[in-house]
């Protein structure tokens, strides 16, 4: 398994910004702070995350938890731009 985010910086940045967005419309994560760095809380929501969508609860951002987070994102986005 590959891990697309774990490094810190803007990657983790943009990653923590969708993180923060879907927590306001799913309380079941954490709030992210958005620092830019891959932190306790960060691993923690990404954990959250995948068990809430019933993905592997690693706390890793592989391929299909990145998918799946653009794609909580992007609905969030849309329906707020309309």
């Amino acid at each position: 398994m590959i891990n697309v985010i774990s490094a810190n910086g803007t990657p983790v940045r943009n990653l923590q910004e969708m993180l923060r967005a879907i927590y306001f419309e799913n309380e079941v994560l954490p709030e992210v702070i958005v620092d830019g760095i891959f932190d306790d809380t960060t691993t923690e929501a990404v954990t959250n995350f995948q068990k809430r969508f019933n993905l592997n609860p690693t706390g890793e951002v592989d391929i299909l938890t990145f998918e799946k987070i653009v794609e909580e994102y992007n609905k969030i986005i849309d329906r707020d731009n309309v």
